[in-house]
């Protein structure tokens, strides 16, 4: 850090979603951790915010498709907070026990003081929103 007005800065892909390295591959246990830009640089992101606990989110891959639920919202201050608040808000990326799908971005468009987060579990989990059957 290079000071308390220093800006945080993450190496995010341009014009794609990025999958950070060293996080899970879609369908392994672990944390699938993916970044994207909001109001740059592709928008991939753009409408992350308007997601809602619940929706699908489908991720495809050489492999084949894999189906997530949104299981919970996050929002975190990151500019002008504290090295700890960072490093706590950093958590998310971590590894998990289970099949986790982490997507986060900059939020608010164009002021990006905020980290948005979307955390999802699989279809089929029992973590899932949904208990038995998903009606499309």
């Amino acid at each position: 850090m290079y000071g308390a007005s220093a800006k945080s800065a993450w190496q995010v892909a341009d014009y794609a979603v990025g999958h950070h390295a060293g996080t899970a591959n879609p369908g392994q246990v672990g944390n699938v951790v993916l970044s994207g830009h909001d109001d740059y640089m592709g928008e991939v992101f753009k409408n992350l915010h308007n997601v809602h606990k619940g929706d699908e989110v489908i991720v495809d891959t050489e492999k084949g498709q894999y189906v997530y639920v949104i299981t919970e919202l996050v929002l975190v201050k990151e500019e002008g907070v504290s090295d700890a608040q960072k490093l706590a808000n950093a958590a998310y990326m971590n590894p998990t026990a289970d099949q986790t799908l982490t997507m986060i971005t900059c939020w608010p468009y164009g002021i990006d003081d905020h980290r948005f987060i979307a955390i999802a579990k699989p279809y089929q989990s029992s973590q899932s929103a949904y208990s038995d059957y998903f009606i499309r």
